[in-house]
């Protein structure tokens, strides 16, 4: 699971975008209701990313 160290609060779009290029890969996910689909799109999406970067 991908997991960050800043707190959850409001950001400005600026902020967002820069948090989801640099550490997403420019790839934004919406955010699921339950723990589990947020696991599951967060293992996928680390997939992605590994598969891109190499």
């Amino acid at each position: 699971m991908l997991k960050h160290d800043y707190p959850y609060k409001e950001q400005t779009l600026e902020e967002t975008t820069r948090c989801i290029v640099e550490n997403h890969n420019g790839i934004y996910a919406y955010p699921h209701e339950s723990q589990e689909e947020r696991e599951e799109t967060d293992r996928l999406m680390k997939v992605f990313i590994k598969k891109n970067n190499q």
